[in-house]
């Protein structure tokens, strides 16, 4: 179950890596009519969320040594849920989308660290290079799944599809790491 959900951690954390290389400036564009502005605006939030997302993953990786790796996994993903719904409720000129943005990539950046260390700490030497093997597939697969479905969705239900299939994606991970028993 460990390694399954070390796989999983990254595979989310891949789908958040296309919302802010694909997902943020087809959104912005959506909103403003005009391109140069459209860009600019996209690129300061994908911008400013990657910085906060670079300083998540050095915070993660400094507290996974006193923190249960769980707990810390329901934190991040919470982060997601949270920022990503923010957006059904603020339009892209809102200065709060810097809020949502900023939540939602230190939830995922810290789920790329913490996916990387439970399969590290989990994995035998001999086992490593399949398990990568078997993550990278992971990878893929959730970069192919947000492309495609929330590329569709975007088109033909709403906008913010895409950002929603990874807040449901987290929610659901938050679900199962409730369960006592995991």
């Amino acid at each position: 179950p460990k390694l399954l959900l070390g796989v999983f951690t990254n595979t989310q954390a891949r789908m958040n890596s296309v919302i802010l290389t694909f997902f943020i400036n087809m959104w912005v564009k959506t909103y403003m009519s005009d391109n140069d502005e459209a860009y600019n605006r996209a690129m300061m939030l994908s911008g400013i969320a990657n910085v906060v997302g670079m300083i998540s993953a050095v915070l993660v990786g400094f507290i996974f040594e006193n923190a249960k790796s769980t707990t810390l996994l329901l934190i991040n993903n919470l982060l997601v849920v949270i920022g990503y719904t923010m957006l059904l409720f603020i339009d892209e000129k809102n200065n709060l989308i810097i809020l949502a943005f900023s939540l939602s990539s230190f939830g995922f950046y810290g789920l790329v660290t913490l996916g990387y260390v439970i399969l590290n700490k989990n994995v035998g030497h001999a086992a490593r290079g399949a398990v990568m093997g078997v993550n990278t597939w992971g990878w893929a697969v959730g970069i192919l799944v947000l492309t495609k479905l929330g590329g569709y969705l975007f088109i033909n239900v709403s906008v913010l599809s895409p950002f929603m299939m990874c807040a449901v994606m987290s929610l659901l991970v938050s679900v199962v790491l409730i369960i006592p028993s995991f």
